[in-house]
């Protein structure tokens, strides 16, 4: 039960974070605009994984398919201490449905997809 509300917890933390990555989309990749949304979740993400009683989180800014910002928070294993890194690999899990159904309703709706095919076949 507690692994399904911790998934519940992660679509939930990425949702949050949705919605302010796309303010962001139209503005330069590097800069002030990037380093103050980076300092935004600096504050934001260790109050949000406290809450949601998330051990660590890895987090991505992507623009137009380039990574422009990673950074580790919490720990990826409580016993060890061990702490996230931008290289720390995450299990997928469940959230990759949700994850691919958002993503799928963003690409049809730009309309690079057809909605009569397998996803497979776009």
């Amino acid at each position: 039960m507690r692994s399904l509300a911790l998934r519940g917890s992660s679509v939930t933390l990425l949702l949050t974070f949705t919605s302010s990555v796309r303010t962001i989309r139209s503005q330069p990749t590097t800069g002030p605009c990037v380093e103050s949304f980076a300092q935004h979740l600096d504050s934001f993400v260790p109050k949000r994984m406290q809450e949601l009683h998330l051990p660590g989180a890895g987090l991505a800014l992507i623009d137009h398919g380039e990574v422009i910002w990673t950074k580790g928070y919490g720990v990826e294993d409580k016993t060890t201490g061990k702490p996230v890194t931008p290289e720390t690999v995450f299990q997928a899990a469940s959230i990759s449905k949700s994850v691919t159904a958002w993503g799928s309703c963003d690409w049809f709706k730009m309309g690079s997809c057809r909605s009569m095919l397998p996803l497979k076949d776009t």
